[in-house]
């Protein structure tokens, strides 16, 4: 059945009470205990939407709006150091009108796993009746990232809590904010977000936005000894002006970042012709044809291509998978900047990572180090560069290592920033490209046979420096 919006918006609003509470108990302690305890006075904004700062306004238009559905997550365990922590304050939820989903604690370390029960249920609702047409997802989690891929594949709006410290990959998939700024203006002053101004003096402003964009642009390209990937662009753009005169402006009133180059760069600047997009100055580095016609390393190429997880990944495809391999692996470590390794190269890593954060915790050096030892003395050469690569995207994607962490988790998170890293360089990959994408990282069952020994059997006969020390 297609899916058609109806005349008032349904909106649906999911709380990671644990996730917005702690992120804003850090930035103003005030405006946390607000939110924690009386939730009745923050619902209409977002019922009315003015809450929301929307990427592009004239497609949400001015339906009218309606919570059809709220529910909060969180740790209904008691913590007496804190007496606005969730179990103190669900009451409140409740005398709110949301449905409360307790989620306690799976580990020693009281991760709650509130982010997993949310994507099962925003994919339960994604098909009730009458469709849901907006989804409001309050937590700043990256790992919330495959869940926008989906509801933007459904043609449904999605709107994201987002800090200064939320994943670029993130607040780039979703349809609307609700920054951590706008929100504490509200809880402690009741002030909300003026709404975009039509006319001259809005218009100046922009302009004066997008000059300060494409300065800043500028001069990273002529910093850059090669042509630089756009998702790296505007990651570096956002850190240095912020998120207000990036992501809330939407590059400058353009929407996408790659539309604002096309139409600001100056003569001698310009972007690639092909995904995944490079911007490079044509005075200064090697001309675009020749850097194009420059393939990965033929011999990588072909050893990832011809590993046994992405053949039998193309074997097992209930249609047959009509990729131009060499040409998507290329493109892939173009759009990515990923190290050039093969799946049993990744999933070495992943299961080795794992098992050196459970016994010694993470410090981000010592962690690196201590996963290549700890391969070597199962006879496995790990690149050290390639372990701090993985580590620093993990830590992108807003992940908090846990001593619970497996390698199938790991491998899951870096496959979606590898995923967000395509579609920020414009890279659109198809269906059996996805799968062949997880093939590549995902790690297989643990159960099934290693071509290694498996790590954890020797962990305590080979002990190594703990992160601690």
């Amino acid at each position: 059945m297609s899916y058609t919006p109806g005349p008032v918006r349904l909106c649906a609003l999911f709380v990671d009470f644990d996730n917005v509470y702690l992120s804003l108990k850090r930035t103003n302690p005030a405006a946390a205990i607000r939110f924690a305890t009386d939730p009745a006075a923050w619902i209409e904004p977002f019922e009315r939407g003015t809450l929301i700062t929307w990427g592009r306004p004239e497609a949400i238009g001015k339906a009218e709006r309606r919570l059809v559905l709220m529910r909060c997550y969180g740790n209904p365990v008691s913590r007496h150091d804190d007496r606005a922590s969730f179990s103190q304050v669900r009451h409140h939820y409740v005398r709110a009108g949301f449905e409360i989903i307790d989620c306690p604690p799976l580990t020693n370390q009281l991760k709650n796993g509130a982010d997993i029960r949310m994507v099962m249920d925003i994919r339960d609702y994604l098909d009730q009746q009458p469709p849901i047409d907006e989804f409001i997802i309050l937590s700043g989690d990256a790992d919330f990232v495959p869940v926008l891929y989906r509801l933007r594949a459904h043609a449904r709006h999605s709107v994201i809590f987002a800090s200064e410290k939320t994943a670029t990959s993130y607040a780039s998939l979703c349809d609307g904010t609700v920054t951590d700024v706008n929100l504490i203006d509200y809880l402690v002053e009741g002030r909300l977000p003026q709404p975009p101004q039509l006319g001259l003096r809005a218009e100046d402003e922009l302009v004066a936005i997008r000059n300060e964009i494409i300065e800043e642009i500028v001069k990273l390209i002529d910093e850059s000894p090669e042509p630089v990937a756009i998702e790296q662009l505007a990651a570096r753009v956002r850190t240095i002006l912020g998120q207000k005169r990036t992501i809330d402006t939407r590059w400058g009133g353009y929407g996408q970042f790659r539309a604002l180059l096309t139409a600001h760069l100056p003569d001698k600047y310009a972007l690639t012709d092909h995904a995944p997009y490079l911007a490079f100055n044509s005075e200064r580095h090697v001309p675009m044809r020749e850097l194009e016609e420059t393939p990965q390393s033929t011999e990588q190429v072909e050893q990832i291509a011809k590993c046994p997880q992405v053949e039998e990944a193309c074997q097992s495809a209930e249609k047959p998978v009509e990729v131009d391999m060499k040409k998507f692996i290329s493109n892939v470590l173009r759009a990515s900047h990923i190290p050039p390794l093969a799946a049993p190269e990744y999933h070495q890593i992943f299961r080795f990572l794992a098992a050196e954060i459970a016994e010694n915790g993470f410090i981000f050096t010592q962690t690196a180090q201590n996963t290549v030892l700890r391969a070597e003395t199962h006879g496995v050469l790990l690149q050290r560069n390639a372990v701090q690569f993985v580590l620093d995207a993990l830590r992108r994607m807003g992940h908090w290592f846990e001593r619970d962490d497996t390698a199938d988790r790991l491998a899951r998170i870096f496959r979606d920033y590898v995923l967000a890293q395509c579609m920020n360089a414009g890279l659109n990959l198809t269906g059996a490209e996805l799968d062949l994408i997880d093939a590549w990282f995902i790690v297989a069952s643990e159960n099934e046979a290693l071509d290694y020994p498996d790590p954890a059997e020797t962990a305590a006969s080979n002990p190594l420096p703990s992160a601690a020390e």
